[in-house]
Order: structure tokens, then C-alpha cells, then sequence
């Protein structure tokens, strides 16, 4: 019954109920009052009007009404009612997730005992749009229902392959699996097995699924053999691979020879299909139309003859057979009524035979093409990568294959085919055989960490003598053509760094010793890879040691500290047998190493072995000797003995008492010492500068007036320039307090989080709870502990230098009554003061944390303790070099102005101990020439030990207490040099105290651009480049400014404030060499315009240079720089350019090629 007949009388028009939205908005609102007055007047079986004519029940299951629907069933609907495209109750269920209305109408259809597989006009199964709308609920329902004897005439398992339904697909597979049924019951329609229709839908999840159960499919007709050709035509590397995973080896060479035979066949129809037609051609097709036509006329006329004959033929004939009683044979009806039609339809349309000849030819030309399409089906399918990477990748995964399985013929098919494709991109071509990826197609359970490989160290592997020939024929062929292409030592090296085999890295780098060229490429591709200890996680223990044997030894013929490091992380985890095999049996590194005097990183790294091979846990001091017994055993020369036992000394353990000696001794002398030097200079500048000004008030003369003046004008200046350096400091230390804070936090934070996400799920006993709630609340205490100490120090060191000025300042005006620029000066000092104390103090405090903490906690503060250094450096040159610098020459200029300065006559260093020795006896006659002399010395001995200080931190803290006094004596020779110049410069230059302050100031400009000069044109551009931060500016303005009197060195630091290591000997020699120069040149100069003899004050400036140099050359060469090698290969080369330049002159190019050489 339908709508139309039952709503009679009703108020609504009947065109409404041919839409099937106002119906669905009609039973929602029926649904949501429960009133259903109107659906039992109109019948419960009653039918849409649209063009499905859908009972209620449908519609009620396809909107998911529970009500409506339980209504239904209450009054009695009929469950086998269908539409007009014969959909049932179940195919309406398709289009329902409500679990209620599936079971109720389930529970109805089989009261109605009816077949669980009903099909609709277009024979599609209720299971069949289940899956195709990916119904999980219902699926699973129907499947416990059905039988396998229903699935004999449906074909469903494409439906999930095609719509990616991995679930239906999983619970029809179980299905079978559970019920036991045949493969030929879940098997594709239109012919096409499953693996066919994942194949072609390019369904990966569905195809490795369907693999994974293949055993338990037996049917021929599942066999990987017939689908593996039209896998190869799809040409899918994730189906390819998913596939392989699974397959046998015989199954995977029938797969590359299908991929060659596709190969080959698709390029020969393509040369062909490419080849040009020429007349020849043109004519053999003319000549095959002559020739179709002529036999199309023979056979009009057999046909013609054929049916006259058949008319006349006498009767007589056929009854005298009869009578004679022979038999004839049967007549084929079919037959003969086919050939009667086919002769009426030729002589009906003679011209349409000719036309059907013409099609006939047409069609066996199209099935020609057919095959030829067929053919280069692949090649389509492979040049429909649009990037050519992808072609490469493809053949560069097929080659591996091929070689993996030992199939040598396809392999060198696979290269001649890759070598004509890609002849002109070098690129994708070196991609193939020379670059490493990841192997997708072969499996590699020997390399489960290192999958990455080339086809040369598969051939490798494989012994295939033939297939590695004709790789470094076309590697060598490559990179002989092209200019920019690497070296052969770079390929192999490269390829030697994709494999940690003993036998395929001796066939890559030589199976001699390799060449230093070749390990240093080696060793620059195994940094940038994986680190060595996992690279030989597959590998057994004798190949292990076989690997570090060789590696050791590589890494100490090129010094490769990088790779030694390497090999002493993977020494780290074996055996103490294996270790005394590596380290103590093979050669004797050690001696080598020292003999070519390659120190410091090299020799830190074999001690650490021999510290890794000795070291034992139950007696420290035992390991120890043993260690010593081994290096003595090595090295021959004492003093290497001494060197690498005192750098031994470092990684074995320390008592606290010698952990107490050290930080005293070491560490808060010569600290507290450095900050008192810094502070009574300080000191004695503010007391000096007042003393000017009250001199200034004092003076009886106009001379002395002026000249105090000018002493006060510029002393106060030079007090103000610390300034540039302690206020950027103080800023950056305000910039860590806040990012500290912010870290601690967000560790906070994390913390509480993650002990949160532990606790909730898991409930373990109370034991292990409780001591999982000890250990938290430990580090918790720890860290808030050490963030306390933290945040305590920086707020003290912050808050203190703007105190301490706001209160020097506030004294020295109101209370004792001073000027403001003494004021001001007043507060600067102090806070420049305070700020280098709280930096001393902070770094005691570090380094005491640091000499007694724990091995975890001793990262982190050696990065703050280089942090903490860098800034006290920075604060210390910045005090003592900008203000030393200007104190040097205004108390060099005032005692050239005192009545004793006469005595200078013979030289400024000749007189000077003659005067300090004097100064005693003169203290109660002349206070004020004494406190000149007593700032004099103070000012040389802070810049000296600021300066001594930027130099060891810029090795690291790697030079030693008898290093740092060789450079401590030249820089004070080099320093009383420019003081002996500028003091003659004040005493013999009789013009104005304007003049002759003006000329220091010339001469000090003058350094300082030469110092510019010599930074910019020694800047080493293959050196790592540092960050242009606030800081590295301030550090460049330093190093220009405060190389007046000596060179200033600060080392530069990266963006996780690493320091940066540099070697300063060329630039310390240019610096050097023209500073000399520039002091004889101002001395000439003063002594032509003074018009007097200064042979004593040249002689002074020579002897001093001279000296300065005698101890340079000892701290770089003889008394163990840390990197003296560097210093010394430099020397080498400076001679032996010299010697070139000397000796080439006379003779020939010849023999000058060969010294070169």
C-alpha cells in the first residue's frame, strides 16, 4: 500500500511525500514525540512515493530512528517487504551504526527464518553493501550468520580491497579461517584473484594481509605465480616490497625476470614504434592492399560457382548411390545452415564483404597493438614518474635485488639499461651505483641498525666477481668525464663508510695499507653517519675487535681525533680481555703519536683507552699502576712519560684531600689573588685621580695647573671606559637568571606531570610504589636545591653591583662632600668592582660544585663554569686592559715631568731598577712620585695577568702553569718596550702637555689599527664561523681596542656558549714583527725631531724584542705548548718556503718541481 492511498482526507498535499527530506524530518519529529497516529493510519507496510518506493522500516533503519522503529516491530511490519530495486530489510541496515536497531531487526529476520544472503535486482548482497559502507557492527553480524554455501554465487572480497576496508576485510579472512571453508568461496569477481585486485587498487594494507594468510590459501589460482606479472607491470615499490617480504627466493627471481623480460621487450617495441617509415615501407603496405583485394574477388566468384552447382546437380547421381545401398555420411546441419548464411549475406552485399575483409584487417592490426601495448605497458607505467629520482630509485632498488639474489645477468641488464636511461644525468646515474640508501626490496636481517648500502658492497658480499668489475668500470667511466664529479679515493672511501665488514672495507680502502688521502674522505663519511658502537651491533666479537684493530690504527696515521673518539665509545663496551686485545697487543700507537708530536686531543684519546683497559672498580690505585706499567712499556723519552702520566691522572679518581689541595691551590689563590690585584688597582685610580684634582686646586703655577688638569681630565675618562664592558655584562646576566627561571619551571612542571601519567594507570604493590616515590621526591629536593643555590647567587650578583654604586655614590656626595665627577667615577669603580667579585665568587663556588659533585651533574656545570669564566675574562680585560692602557701612558707622561726624569737619559728600564731601589728613601721626601711608580707596576701587572688569562682560556684551559710564565715574561719584554718609546716620546718632545698627550694618543691609534689589521688579514675562512651575538661583538670591540700595548686574544664562543679554540701563533708573529718595527720607526722619528742620539733606548727596544721572541719561541716549541704541533708544522713550511725562495733561483724548473715535490 502507499502513502497516496492512505492519506486520504489528510491535510498535507501529496506532493510532499515524494521528498524524501520532509519524510525524514517528518519521522525524526514523529520520533523525538513518540506519537506515530499517522503511520498507523497509513498502514506500517505502506511505501514511499519517490522512485524506490521504500517501505517505512527502510526509511525508519536508514535515518537510525529507535523508536519508529521499535513501533514497527511492535505492530508486526512485515521484515520481508522490499523496494523496487529488490533491497531488503538488511541492505537498508548497511546505512545504520545504531547497534539497538541492528540487533532487533536481526533478531526479527531470523524469527522470519529467511535466507541471510538476499540479493536485489543488481545482484548485490546485503554482506556486499556492509562492506561497501564500511558497517563494522553489521558485518560482523551477518558473517556469524552466514554459511559458506551462500557465498557460492557472490563475489565479495574486492568490495573492502577496493574501498580500503581493512576491518571487513580482517573479519571475512577470520571468517574463513574459522569456518573452514574452500579458497574458491572468498574470491574476487570478473575473474580476478584478490591479490589481483589489491594489486590493482594499490591496496598495500590489504595486499600484506592477504599475504600474511597465503598459506592458507591453496588454490592455484592464489599462487604468487599468477600475480607476480602484473605486480611487475604495476611497477609499486610499496607493493613490490610488501610482496617480497613474503616471498621465497625462487619466487623472487621469477619476479626480476618477469621486470627484465618486461624491460626488454617494452624497448623493443618502443625503438620500434619510434623508428621512421621510409618509402620502402610504403610500398609493401600498397602492394598488401593489391593483394587483400585480389583474394576478395576470388572468393565472390568460388562462392558464385559453389552456388550454381548445388542448383544443377542431377537427381539421377543421388539415386543411383541409393540404390547401389552405400552409406553417406552425416550432414551437419549447423554447419550447413552457417555456410547457406554466410553465402546469401556475401552475394546479398558483395561490397560489405569487402568492407568486413577491411575490419578483419583492422582488427588484427588493433590485436598487434594490443600486444605491443602490452609489452611497453611498463615502460608506460615507469616514465609516469614525473620525478626522475623516482626512476632512479627504481632501478636502483630492482639492481639490488637482482645482485642480492645472484642473478648476474640481470643485474648487468638492469646497469646497461639504467646507463643508456640516465648517460646524460650524472646525477641520477651516480644515484644509482655510487650514493647510499636504505635497500626497501632487500631484506637485510644482518644489518638491522645500518641498512643503508650500494651495489658495489652487495656485489661485494656476494662474491660476484663480474657484477663488482663492471660497477668500478662505470664508476670510474663516471668520474672521468665530468670535472666536478669526487675522486675515485672519495667514492671508495664512501662506500667504505656504508659497511662495517673487515673484508668488504680492506676490498673498498685497500687491502694494504690504506693511503692518508682515502682514510681522511673515510673518516669525514663515518663522523656524519652513525655512531661506530651501533654500526657494529651485528657484527660477532672477533670481528668487533678485527673493526677497532683497523679503525685505532687508521685514526692515529691520519690523527683523526674524531674517529679515535669513535673508536674509544665503542671500546667502552666490550670485555676487559677484548679491550687489552685492542689497545695493549696491536703496534704501538702511542710512540707514534708522540714521536710526530701530535698532542693533546690524539694522546688524550689513546690515555683513555689505556684508562678503559686498566681501570678496575675493586682497587683504583692498582688500575692505575698497571696503566703506568703499559705507557712505560711504549714510550721511550721521560718527559713523554711525564706528559702522559700527568694527563693520566685526570680520569682516574681523586681523595677528598687531593680533591681539597687542588681546588685551594689551584683554584681560590690564584681567583681571590687575581680579584685583589684587580680591586686595589681600582683603588689606587680613584685614589690617584682625586689626588689630581686636589693638585689641581693647590697649584701655585699656570704649568702645573694645566697639566693636573689635563691628568684629571683623563684618568677620570679612563674610569668610565670599564663601564663598556661590566654593564653588558650585568645585562647578560639578568638575560640567564630569567631563561634559568623559565627552565626550572617547565622541568617542574614535566615532572609533576609525568609522575602523574606513571601513578594513574598502574597500580603496583605498595613497596615499589613507595620507593618510586623516595627516588622522585630526592631528585625533586635535588633539583629545587640546586635551582635555589642558582637562582640565590645570580639575584646576589645582580642585586649587588647597582647597590653598591647607588651607596658609594650617596657617600661620596652628602657625606664626604665631594664633586660630582668624583662621584661619578665613584660609583663606576664600584660597580665594576662589585661585578668582577661576585663573578670571582661565583666561579669558587662552581668550581667547588664541580670538583665535588657527582659524574651526572659535572655536564652541566663545566658548561656553567665556562659561561662564568668567559664573563669574568671579559670583565677583567675589559677593566684592566681599556683603563691599564690609558693609566700607563698618564703616569709615563707625569714622571717624564718630575726633576728626577734626567736620570732617564741612558734608557727607561737601564734607570728604573735604580730608581725602585731608591724609592724607599724618597718615600718621605716625594709621596706622590712614589704612588706614580707603585700605579705604574700595579697597572702593568693587571694587564698582564688579564691578558695571560685571555690566552689560557682561549686553549681551553689546557695550558699549564709553566706555559702561562713563558707567556707572562714576553708579554711584560713586549710590554716595557712601548713603555720605553712612549716615555721618550713624553721626555724629549718639548711642546705643550696637549701635544704630547695628543701624540701618545697617536701612537696608541696607531697600534691599535695595526692590531685591526693583522685580525682581519689572518682570518681563517675554513674555520668554523662564530655567531654575531651581543657578545661576540663586545669580544671583537675588546681584542681591537686593548691591543695597544700587547696583543689581546679573547676566544670567541658559539650559540650553546662552547667555546671556540684557536691558534694564535701566526697572528702573535705578525703582531710581533710589526710591532717591533712601528716601536724603531716612532724611535727614529722622535730623534730627528728632538735632534738628540737615543742609541741607548733603541738598543733597550732590541734587546727586549729579542728577548720577548726567545721565550715565545720556547713556549711554542720547547716547553710543551698543548698544540705546539700546529706551531711547529708552520715553522716547517715558513722554512721551507724561505729555503724555496733562496735556493730556486739557479736552478731549473725541473729541479724546481722536484724540491716542490
Amino acid at each position: 500500500m502507499e502513502f497516496k492511498e492512505n492519506w486520504k482526507g489528510a491535510s498535507l498535499p501529496d506532493t510532499i511525500f515524494m521528498c524524501r527530506p520532509v519524510l525524514k524530518a517528518l519521522f525524526i519529529k514523529m520520533d523525538e514525540e513518540q506519537k506515530f497516529d499517522i503511520i498507523s493510519k497509513w498502514g506500517v507496510n505502506s511505501k514511499s512515493l519517490d522512485h524506490e518506493e521504500a517501505p517505512i522500516l527502510h526509511l525508519a533503519i536508514e535515518f537510525g530512528l529507535l523508536h519508529l522503529v521499535k513501533f514497527l516491530m511492535q505492530s508486526e511490519v512485515s521484515v520481508s517487504a522490499t523496494d523496487n530495486q529488490g533491497n531488503s530489510v538488511l541492505h537498508a541496515l548497511s546505512k545504520c551504526d545504531n547497534k539497538y536497531i541492528i540487533g532487533m531487526v536481526k533478531s526479527m529476520w531470523k524469527k522470519s527464518r529467511q535466507n541471510w544472503m538476499p540479493v536485489n535486482k543488481k545482484n548485490q548482497s546485503a554482506i556486499g553493501n556492509s562492506l561497501y559502507h564500511k558497517n563494522v557492527f553489521l558485518t560482523q553480524e551477518l558473517l556469524k550468520e552466514l554459511n559458506p554455501e551462500d557465498f557460492k554465487e557472490q563475489k565479495v572480497l574486492q568490495i573492502p580491497i577496493q574501498g580500503r576496508f581493512k576491518e571487513g576485510l580482517e573479519m571475512l579472512i577470520s571468517w574463513q579461517t574459522q569456518r573452514q571453508a574452500s579458497p574458491s568461496i572468498l574470491v574476487c569477481g570478473a575473474q580476478k584473484t584478490p591479490f589481483q585486485e589489491a594489486i590493482r587498487a594499490r591496496n598495500v594494507i590489504a595486499f600484506d594481509l592477504l599475504l600474511s594468510i597465503q598459506d592458507q590459501l591453496d588454490d592455484a589460482e592464489l599462487k604468487p605465480e599468477t600475480w607476480i606479472p602484473l605486480l611487475a607491470q604495476r611497477g609499486n615499490l610499496e607493493l613490490i616490497s610488501t610482496a617480497l617480504n613474503h616471498l621465497q627466493a625462487n619466487e623472487k627471481k621469477q619476479y626480476i625476470k618477469v621486470v627484465c623480460s618486461l624491460l626488454t621487450s617494452g624497448k623493443k617495441d618502443k625503438e620500434e614504434g619510434k623508428r621512421p617509415s621510409t618509402t620502402q615501407d610504403k610500398n609493401q603496405d600498397q602492394n598488401k592492399a593489391k593483394n587483400t583485394m585480389q583474394i576478395t574477388e576470388q572468393r565472390e566468384t568460388s562462392i558464385q560457382e559453389q552456388i550454381k552447382s548445388q542448383e544443377s546437380e542431377p537427381i539421377q547421381r543421388r539415386t543411383s548411390i541409393m540404390k547401389k545401398g552405400e552409406a553417406l555420411p552425416e550432414k551437419d546441419d549447423n554447419k550447413e545452415g552457417t555456410q547457406k548464411e554466410d553465402i546469401e549475406k556475401a552475394i546479398e552485399n558483395p561490397r560489405k564483404s569487402k568492407e568486413g575483409i577491411e575490419e578483419e584487417k583492422v582488427k588484427s592490426e588493433g590485436k598487434n597493438k594490443k600486444k605491443t601495448e602490452g609489452n611497453t605497458q611498463f615502460l608506460a607505467q615507469f616514465f609516469k614518474y614525473r620525478e626522475i629520482s623516482r626512476r632512479a630509485k627504481y632501478l636502483r632498488e630492482h639492481l639490488l635485488l637482482a645482485i642480492d639474489l645472484g642473478m648476474s645477468e640481470e643485474a648487468l641488464m638492469f646497469l646497461q639499461f639504467s646507463e643508456e636511461l640516465f648517460l646524460r644525468c650524472k646525477e641520477h646515474w651516480q644515484q644509482i651505483i655510487v650514493n647510499s640508501h636504505q635497500a626497501d626490496l632487500v631484506a637485510s636481517p644482518n644489518h638491522p641498525d645500518h641498512s643503508k648500502t650500494t651495489p658495489l658492497l652487495e656485489s661485494i658480499k656476494k662474491k660476484n666477481d663480474e657484477v663488482t668489475q663492471k660497477l668500478i668500470d662505470l664508476e670510474r667511466d663516471l668520474f672521468m668525464q665530468a670535472s666536478d664529479s669526487p675522486t675515485n679515493e672519495e667514492v671508495r672511501a664512501h662506500h667504505a663508510s656504508n659497511t662495517t665488514y673487515p673484508d668488504q672495507l680492506k676490498h673498498c680502502l685497500g687491502p694494504e695499507n690504506p693511503s692518508d688521502q682515502i682514510l681522511r674522505h673515510y673518516f669525514h663519511y663515518l663522523v656524519q653517519s652513525k655512531p661506530l658502537a651501533k654500526r657494529m651491533a651485528a657484527l660477532n666479537q672477533s670481528e668487533k675487535v678485527t673493526i677497532l684493530e683497523l679503525h685505532r690504527q687508521w685514526a692515529v696515521q691520519v690523527f683523526n681525533h674524531s674517529a679515535l673518539h669513535e673508536v674509544t665509545n665503542a671500546i667502552a663496551t666490550l670485555t676487559i680481555e677484548e679491550k687489552k686485545r685492542i689497545v695493549c697487543s696491536h703496534g704501538n700507537l702511542l710512540q707514534s703519536a708522540v714521536s710526530t708530536q701530535k698532542r693533546w686531543l690524539v694522546i688524550g684519546e689513546l690515555l683513555h683507552q689505556e684508562y678503559l683497559c686498566h681501570k678496575k672498580d675493586e682497587d683504583e690505585q692498582e688500575g692505575k699502576k698497571e696503566c703506568i706499567l703499559c705507557i712505560q712499556k711504549q714510550l721511550t723519552h721521560d718527559y713523554d712519560i711525564s706528559y702522559a702520566i700527568d694527563t693520566l691522572d685526570s680520569f682516574f679518581p681523586k681523595t677528598n684531600v687531593a680533591k681539597w689541595c687542588n681546588f685551594i691551590f689551584f683554584h681560590l689563590v690564584f681567583v681571590l689573588l687575581g680579584a685583589s690585584l684587580i680591586l686595589l688597582d681600582i683603588y689606587l685610580d680613584m685614589q690617584l685621580t682625586e689626588d689630581f684634582y686636589n693638585r689641581t686646586l693647590i697649584a701655585t703655577n699656570e704649568t702645573d695647573q694645566t697639566k693636573f688638569e689635563l691628568a684629571f681630565q683623563i684618568s677620570w675618562g679612563s674610569q668610565l671606559l670599564p663601564l663598556i664592558t661590566s654593564i653588558p655584562i650585568w645585562i647578560w646576566k639578568l638575560t640567564e637568571l630569567k631563561q634559568f627561571s623559565s627552565q626550572c619551571t617547565r622541568r617542574v612542571s614535566s615532572t609533576t606531570q609525568k609522575e602523574d601519567i606513571e601513578m594513574t594507570p598502574l597500580q603496583p604493590n605498595k613497596e615499589t610504589q613507595l620507593m618510586k616515590v623516595d627516588s622522585t621526591a630526592t631528585s625533586n629536593k635535588e633539583q629545587t636545591l640546586t635551582s635555589k643555590w642558582k637562582t640565590t647567587i645570580e639575584v646576589l650578583s645582580l642585586a649587588l653591583p647597582p647597590l653598591v654604586a647607588c651607596l658609594a655614590f650617596t657617600v661620596c656626595i652628602l657625606l664626604k662632600k665631594k664633586t660630582l665627577k668624583l662621584g661619578i667615577i665613584c660609583a663606576s669603580n664600584f660597580f665594576t668592582g662589585a661585578v668582577i667579585l661576585c663573578l670571582s665568587l661565583e666561579r669558587l663556588i662552581n668550581r667547588c660544585h664541580f670538583i665535588f659533585s657527582q659524574d651526572h651533574r659535572k655536564s652541566t656545570l663545566r658548561n656553567q663554569f665556562q659561561v662564568i669564566e668567559r664573563q669574568h675574562a671579559l670583565a677583567t680585560i675589559g677593566e684592566s686592559c681599556l683603563e691599564a692602557i690609558v693609566q700607563l701612558s698618564l703616569q709615563l707622561w707625569l714622571l717624564s715631568q718630575e726633576d728626577f726624569a734626567s736620570d732617564f737619559d741612558k734608557g727607561f728600564i737601564m734607570n728604573a731598577v735604580r730608581t725602585l731601589s731608591s724609592v724607599t728613601s724618597l718615600w718621605k721626601h716625594d709621596p706622590f712620585r712614589n704612588q706614580l711608580i707603585f700605579k705604574l707596576f700595579m697597572s702593568c701587572l693587571s694587564l698582564i695577568f688579564s691578558v695571560c688569562k685571555s690566552y689560557r682560556l682561549l686553549k681551553n684551559q689546557s695550558m699549564r702553569i709553566y706555559h702561562l710564565s713563558f707567556v707572562f715574561l714576553s708579554l711584560n719584554l713586549q710590554l716595557w718596550a712601548r713603555m720605553s718609546v712612549i716615555f721618550a716620546w713624553c721626555m724629549y718632545m718639548n711642546c705643550s702637555p696637549e701635544l704630547t698627550v695628543g701624540g701618545v694618543g697617536i701612537f696608541l691609534g696607531l697600534n691599535i689599527l695595526l692590531a685591526g689589521m693583522v685580525r682581519v688579514a689572518n682570518v681563517d675562512h675554513n674555520a668554523e664561523k662564530t655567531p654575531l651575538t651581543y657578545q661576540n661583538i663586545l669580544v671583537y670591540f675588546l681584542e681591537i681596542m686593548a691591543s695597544s700595548m700587547v696583543l689581546v686574544r679573547i676566544p670567541k664562543a658559539k650559540q650553546d656558549n662552547e667555546i671556540v679554540s684557536e691558534n694564535t701563533l701566526a697572528l702573535q708573529s705578525w703582531y710581533f714583527f710589526l710591532s717591533f718595527v712601528t716601536n724603531i720607526v716612532w724611535v727614529i722619528i722622535i730623534q730627528c725631531c728632538a735632534k738628540i742620539s737615543l742609541c741607548e733606548t733603541l738598543g733597550e727596544i732590541i734587546l727586549l724584542f729579542l728577548m720577548a721572541s726567545l721565550f715565545q719561541i720556547l713556549y711554542y716549541t720547547v716547553f710543551g705548548h698543548p698544540w705546539r704541533y700546529i706551531s711547529q708544522i708552520k715553522i716547517k713550511n715558513m722554512i721551507s718556503k724561505i729555503q724555496m725562495v733562496f735556493h730556486c733561483g739557479g736552478n731549473t724548473s725541473e729541479e724546481n718541481k722536484e724540491k716542490k715535490s
